[in-house]
């Protein structure tokens, strides 16, 4: 039995010092480069969507450098989607179109594994908007001593991209449909007429008015309707710059409110010296 023992220990050695060509084996080596990327829980290579609405206050962030760094690493990472800076969110000492943050060495941190948290502030737009998609992608860093990191686990997709789904809490808004309106306006006569409002297909509160006038062209001019497009930002109605497409070279403005009878009131102007203060009654 002792004799096996010797023997199998003797082969053992043998195969130890034959030099062995790992290519060979069938084995595909390769080294990882340096890189950063936004750091999932646990073991996850793919980061689930981030859901939050306005009033979520900030999101953060983290990005991780796993393989290390001798000095601080300047981050890089763009802003993609369509939601709105300023306006959907915000990164302090970003642009539209991204920014870098910093991530510092942590000495006092054994494993090596440093990381910083990106902080975006999302905002509360007040406009029935809809919801917003923003992603950030990280493009990559260089560290204090030059050396380059690129983004995304092991240079690949992977954690290079964040997407945060912001939900719109705004007002909802409904005023589709045909409506008997009233207008005292530029001669002080009320002029009953009958108006459509159908809503943008696009843009939650968009409306289009196929007469702003409320029946002052067609039955005091004897002229065409004048279509506008109106926004109903939580029962207040707005006009803004929309042209005279029957008289032109003009702008019509104006501002009004959703009433609590379900009747809307809009007060409008343009240049021409026409004015008027419509009411629209839903049929």
């Amino acid at each position: 039995m002792k004799r096996l023992y010797i023997l199998l220990l003797g082969f053992g050695l043998m195969i130890a010092c034959t030099d062995t060509n790992i290519s060979d084996q069938g084995f595909n080596l390769k080294v990882l480069p340096a890189y950063v990327a936004f750091n999932a829980p646990g073991e996850n290579a793919i980061m689930d969507d981030i859901e939050v609405d306005e009033n979520a206050g900030s999101v953060s962030l983290n990005i991780e450098a796993p393989t290390g760094t001798l000095s601080d690493i300047t981050v890089d990472y763009t802003f993609g989607g369509d939601a709105v800076f300023g306006t959907d969110f915000d990164v302090s000492g970003a642009t539209a179109n991204g920014g870098s943050i910093v991530l510092k060495v942590d000495p006092t941190d054994v494993q090596d594994f440093d990381n910083v948290d990106l902080d975006i502030d999302i905002l509360t737009d007040g406009a029935t908007d809809g919801d917003k998609t923003l992603t950030v992608t990280i493009v990559g860093g260089v560290n204090a001593d030059g050396d380059m990191f690129v983004g995304g686990r092991g240079g690949t997709d992977f954690l290079k991209t964040a997407t945060i789904k912001i939900a719109d809490v705004d007002c909802a808004s409904d005023l589709t449909g045909t409506y008997s309106t009233l207008t005292d306006g530029t001669s002080g006569t009320a002029f009953p007429y009958t108006v459509t409002i159908t809503e943008s297909a696009t843009v939650n509160g968009e409306y289009t008015f196929s007469d702003i006038t409320g029946g002052l062209y067609a039955i005091g001019y004897s002229a065409a309707d004048q279509p506008a497009i109106v926004n109903d930002n939580c029962g207040v109605l707005s006009l803004v710059d929309q042209p005279d497409t029957v008289f032109g070279n003009d702008l019509f403005n104006g501002t009004g409110t959703v009433n609590a009878d379900g009747t809307l009131t809009l007060t409008w102007s343009n240049g021409f010296g026409d004015f008027g203060t419509t009411t629209f009654t839903k049929n």
